[in-house]
């Protein structure tokens, strides 16, 4: 019966509880330092590809503003339009001036070379007359 047990001093036991509690929490300090690994990973992995977004809305956002730049360099503005159009009305107002002017001129010439083609016509008829009633 001694063969089978086994004589264990207290310093043993005591030993060998110290040495297994020491494997399981260098089990759970290994397993909660993977788990950290794995947690930086993953945060690095986030922050990578959060920070490729952030540099293509910035690249978006220097285009956007690029575009406005050149808006503002090549669109007129309110304050440049306004003369702009003003003018034109001007011209456009004295186009009209002159377009009436010609039609009105146009007009008085039909009517004059009318006149004197109804006046034609009734020397005509009056030298007709005369050349009939005195033949």
């Amino acid at each position: 019966m001694s063969d089978t047990l086994h004589h264990v001093t207290l310093r043993e036991y005591l030993d060998r509880l110290f040495q297994e509690a020491d494997k399981r929490y260098e089990q759970r300090f290994l397993a909660q330092e993977s788990a950290t690994k794995m947690a930086l990973a993953a945060a690095q992995t986030a922050v990578d590809k959060s920070e490729g977004e952030a540099n293509r809305w910035r690249m978006s956002a220097n285009e956007w503003r690029a575009a406005m730049s050149d808006k503002d360099k090549l669109f007129l503005t309110r304050a440049e339009t306004i003369p702009r159009l003003e003018r034109l009305d001007n011209l456009y107002g004295e186009l009209k001036t002159v377009r009436d002017i010609a039609s009105g001129r146009a007009s008085q010439s039909q009517f004059l070379l009318a006149g004197a083609g109804a006046l034609v016509g009734i020397l005509v008829s009056i030298v007709g007359l005369f050349l009939h009633l005195y033949k």
